[in-house]
């Protein structure tokens, strides 16, 4: 990644069936509205992990 460019991050949940809300600052600057049809493409990182979140009581 060069020096000029910014990762935008956000956590998002699955819903029970499996969809995901794609954050509006995502869809803002990327420009998606209602009629966008968007190609998703995984690209895996060998070094990559799932985030994951502890609750402790």
């Amino acid at each position: 990644m060069s020096e000029h460019e910014k990762l935008m991050t956000k956590i998002v949940k699955p819903l029970s069936r499996g969809q995901i809300t794609i954050p509006i600052e995502f869809r803002k600057k990327l420009g998606i509205g209602s009629n966008t049809i968007l190609n998703l493409v995984l690209k895996v990182n060998i070094t990559d992990s799932p985030t994951s979140i502890h609750y402790f009581d």
